[in-house]
């Protein structure tokens, strides 16, 4: 079983994205890496998640070490959503 099986990730105004256990309702881990409000987030595999954010980068996350991964910078103005078109891309 993958450690993050039983979890959702949420994201939030106070800049930062938890990682909690549903079962019983704690949070596992806090990523924090964003200067503004985190607006959206992104499944792309198992371990690896992407977010996007007011302060106009979406950054992708290694779920099990909590470090940012990628810092993708090019937006001008807030990132309101994201999606996976393939196992190699996403679009923001």
């Amino acid at each position: 079983m993958h450690p993050f099986n039983d979890t959702i990730v949420s994201c939030s105004w106070d800049k930062s994205i938890k990682i909690w256990d549903y079962k019983n309702g704690k949070c596992i881990k806090t990523l924090k890496g964003h200067s503004h409000y985190v607006s959206c987030l992104l499944k792309i595999d198992n371990k690896t998640i992407a977010s996007g954010s007011w302060d106009y980068n979406v950054k992708t996350w290694n779920l099990e070490s909590g470090e940012s991964i990628l810092n993708l910078v090019g937006h001008t103005f807030y990132i309101s959503s994201l999606i996976k078109l393939d196992n190699n891309t996403i679009a923001s």
